[in-house]
């Protein structure tokens, strides 16, 4: 048997030596020669050669938002000898490339890579992504391998501080990144939302750009999230269903960094979105999808209303709470279930009353009571939104009624004292340690970016180890 087997084996290998024999003589091209013609034959200025995966990243967003008709190598490339051939083949074509991407593996390059063609192709600029390990997969390594990666890392950034044409972008050590499994699709691929997010922020005017100011301070965190992270320091929800009711702050983002989906992917709860931008938790007439309204829809089992001639990006917005509502309906789990509401801005910047029969604080007691009625055995968690820097940090008086912004966060504290319903206080999330509000966390002064995203749900799941 042993033999039969040993002549089996050298039967293949001949079958696939003469098979390369035959491809040689007659010319068939490799994979890698097949990925590059697609280079020739295109009209690009632009490519992004890469050791990982690059599917997450669409060629239309770097045309949109960059002006880039940009290519991408499809063929696996495991070294650098092939890392090298594609840069050459590419550097080397009459093409009038604006700029080059790189997604490397630092572990598989001599950290000379970059410096040889940054000297070579000083007219090019090269954005450099190293690839961005989730931190399962750090904390998987044994210590002298992951040395060895960290050494490998840092030579790299180090080496490239020297020129003025290479820039390299710090998502390996990006806690909101790396920390978030719903980031991630598997492996490297990134979510394509996601990727969005990394394309728009690569670029020198953000603060992902290592310099000689960041550089240690880079390795010192990622170091700290290696050796702290515990993703048992949040609870298992595995079996809970988590709806989220509100405005802008969960309706505008849905993808693996939305508020909702950072709580999913570090609890394991499935959550399910039906926030609308600039909706009310009052019952007004210009706001259709109040809170009121989707209560409506619970009760009922319906779904939103999608009319003709409305915008693109609220049909986008109702056709994905559409979804989100039908997977309630019909795949909820048997688990508890918890509503998030989020209200509040909207209130304070069309200056809706805080107190009365018609105000902010009766419309959500009321709502909740309902709530309460429909779903007997559901938590509710009201959620008191962070602070902002627009609106004189929210001290403006936006009308008639003297509110500021203080004022409705104080109102959703008050709600914490009826039976039933918790209150979450995000209001101080964004502060530092001088007690000043860090504005890397606000797209806009008022909307959380990604990394206030992230840290509005990483507070909130930690509080909801209260409820088990």
């Amino acid at each position: 048997m042993e033999v039969f087997s040993l002549l089996l084996a050298r039967y293949f290998i001949i079958i696939r030596l003469v098979g390369a024999l035959i491809g040689g003589i007659f010319g068939c091209p490799s994979a890698q020669q097949i990925d590059l013609k697609i280079f020739d034959k295109g009209d690009y200025d632009c490519a992004f050669v890469s050791m990982y995966t690059t599917e997450g990243f669409l060629e239309s967003e770097y045309e949109t938002f960059r002006g880039f008709h940009i290519y991408k190598n499809q063929f696996e490339i495991k070294d650098e000898t092939v890392f090298r051939n594609y840069l050459d083949h590419i550097l080397s074509s009459e093409k009038e490339l604006k700029c080059l991407y790189l997604g490397v593996l630092p572990e598989r390059l001599g950290a000379d890579l970059i410096e040889d063609y940054a000297v070579s192709y000083p007219e090019i600029v090269f954005e450099v992504l190293p690839a961005y390990y989730d931190i399962s997969d750090w904390q998987g390594l044994n210590q002298k391998n992951r040395e060895k990666r960290m050494k490998a890392y840092r030579e790299l950034c180090r080496k490239s501080l020297c020129y003025d044409n290479v820039r390299v972008y710090n998502y390996f050590g990006t806690e909101w990144l790396i920390t978030n499994p719903m980031n991630y699709q598997k492996g490297l691929l990134l979510d394509p939302g996601v990727a969005s997010t990394v394309m728009l922020t690569a670029d020198y005017l953000q603060d992902y750009v290592i310099t000689q100011d960041n550089l240690d301070t880079t390795f010192q965190e990622l170091q700290r999230l290696i050796n702290e992270w515990d993703p048992d320091s949040f609870p298992d929800l595995s079996d809970w269903n988590l709806v989220f009711l509100g405005d802008s702050i969960f309706g505008n983002y849905r993808d693996g960094t939305s508020v909702p989906h950072v709580i999913e992917g570090l609890t394991g709860a499935d959550t399910y979105n039906l926030g609308i931008g600039a909706t009310v938790a009052v019952p007004v007439d210009f706001c259709e999808f109040h809170l009121g309204k989707m209560i409506d829809l619970l009760e009922k089992r319906e779904y939103c209303r999608v009319e003709e001639g409305i915008s693109y990006p609220l049909r986008k917005t109702l056709d994905a709470v559409n979804r989100d509502l039908q997977r309630f309906y019909e795949e909820k789990k048997d688990g508890p279930t918890v509503f998030f509401l989020h209200y509040g801005f909207n209130e304070y910047m069309t200056n809706v009353p805080v107190d009365g029969p018609v105000g902010f604080y009766s419309a959500l007691k009321d709502q909740i009571a309902r709530l309460k009625k429909l779903f007997p055995d559901a938590e509710v968690i009201v959620l008191v939104p962070n602070r902002m820097t627009v609106f004189e940090e929210g001290t403006r008086i936006t009308g008639e009624n003297p509110c500021t912004f203080a004022d409705y966060a104080a109102a959703i504290v008050k709600l914490d004292e009826i039976n039933g319903v918790s209150v979450i206080n995000n209001y101080d999330v964004f502060l530092n340690d001088r007690g000043e509000i860090m504005t890397d966390c606000l797209d806009d002064g008022l909307h959380p970016g990604v990394k206030g995203r992230y840290l509005l749900g990483r507070n909130i799941a930690r509080h909801l180890s209260e409820l088990q």
